[in-house]
């Protein structure tokens, strides 16, 4: 059985498509209709997948870099460096995204952090494997041992900065 909302986002269609209206009046009756950004928060889980996801490829590319430079490679450094900061702005834009049914994002933030922590052996052999297969030899060094700590002190500092005192941030 379709929604009451689809049949409201069906008839603002068919009245651009006819002309009667023009694609920003129709934008803008979809989102007063719809209640598009409250539809768009994130509950917990979602917001925690998405934080992970983003976090995950940025510790990836941030091992690779570490990697290959205790070993003396060069390459693939500034393309992986670059990678890894565009994941993490992306991971402190997500910090903004609106929320429902919590408020403590600091808090999923942080036990997202305690997670990758945990798995933080597997995101070191992802990334040497990746390092070795690229530049396809043997790597003498490993990453270096203070290469998570500085991970985590940025993370720590992106979520300082992006959620300050207030973590209650686009809450729904």
């Amino acid at each position: 059985m379709p929604y009451k909302e689809d049949a409201g986002i069906r008839r603002v269609l068919r009245r651009m498509r006819a002309n009667k209206i023009t694609f920003g009046q129709a934008v803008e009756e979809l989102v007063a209709e719809t209640n598009l950004l409250a539809e768009m928060a994130f509950n917990r889980r979602e917001f925690k997948d998405q934080l992970e996801h983003k976090l995950i490829g940025a510790i990836l590319h941030f091992y690779q870099v570490q990697s290959a430079r205790a070993n003396g490679l060069s390459k693939w450094t500034l393309h992986w460096g670059r990678e890894a900061d565009r994941s993490l702005k992306e991971f402190r834009a997500l910090l903004y995204h609106p929320v429902r049914g919590f408020r403590d994002r600091r808090k999923a933030a942080m036990e997202v952090l305690d997670i990758m922590l945990a798995a933080d052996a597997n995101y070191r052999r992802g990334a040497q494997n990746t390092v070795m297969r690229d530049y396809k030899l043997r790597l003498k060094e490993p990453i270096p041992d203070g290469a998570t700590d500085k991970f985590h002190r940025r993370v720590i500092g992106l979520i300082d900065d992006a959620l300050g005192d207030d973590d209650k941030i686009g809450r729904k």
